[in-house]
């Protein structure tokens, strides 16, 4: 009877280690964007971005323009979870928590990756980010 109960449980808990030590087919794109995080300076992103990519809540067109100043405003980063990988549209979305251990802080963000090439169309890492825009008088 505990051998019927034990085998189970035994197979389950190989099963999830096994697809917890999946690797994603994206880490590259997804390390680049820590190695930017990290450094600030958005040069590790160069050879990852689909032409045309949009960052977030930010006006199309002024990524290239805007990128180098959120970067400054954000912190460093330990390391990051890949919490889910989805098909849309024929292009993958990921979903992944930028942490720091110390600070036992995760912050959010999403990636959209074109199929075909595997640069990223969209740099949503501004999920928390409140974006004001002051207007003169």
């Amino acid at each position: 009877m505990k051998t019927k109960l034990i085998l189970p449980l035994i197979l389950l808990f190989a099963s999830l280690t096994v697809s917890a030590q999946k690797k994603s087919e994206y880490k590259a794109q997804v390390d680049a964007v820590l190695t930017t995080l990290n450094t600030q300076n958005a040069d590790a992103l160069k050879g990852y971005l689909a032409e045309g990519y949009t960052v977030g809540q930010l006006e199309p067109g002024t990524e290239d323009l805007l990128l180098p100043q959120i970067l400054q405003q954000l912190p460093k980063f330990d390391s990051y979870e890949i919490k889910s990988e989805t098909k849309e549209n024929g292009n993958i979305r990921i979903k992944v928590d930028f942490i720091i251990k110390g600070a036992n802080f995760r912050y959010p963000a999403n990636l959209l990756i074109a199929a075909k090439s595997n640069k990223i169309q969209e740099l949503n890492i501004l999920e928390q980010a409140q974006v004001s825009v002051e207007e003169g008088n």
